[in-house]
């Protein structure tokens, strides 16, 4: 990996997120992409959210997603729970 350019992220370092680090801002990256890093939306949505919540265990105090968060995505907080409505 040392060779890599750019090197590859640290999620355990809680500094230099694009997108943020919060599940949901990891969701955004995962489905558009970022830089040099390609978009994942051909994954269901239920595996680009479980993706997320792992990457978020891996650093230290987790950032966890507000109303605000889900609404700006499009998600009703109020809706049966599921994790696995569309995004915008």
């Amino acid at each position: 990996a040392g060779a890599l350019n750019p090197k590859p992220r640290n999620f355990t370092v809680a500094d230099g997120w694009k997108n943020g680090r919060k599940p949901s801002q990891i969701f955004k990256t995962l489905k558009e992409g970022v830089g040099g890093m390609p978009a994942f939306g051909s994954l269901p949505n239920d595996d680009r959210w479980a993706l997320s919540h792992y990457v978020v265990s891996l650093g230290s105090n987790p950032l966890k997603d507000s109303v605000s968060d889900w609404v700006a995505m499009g998600i009703d907080p109020k809706s049966d729970g599921s994790a696995s409505a569309e995004a915008k």
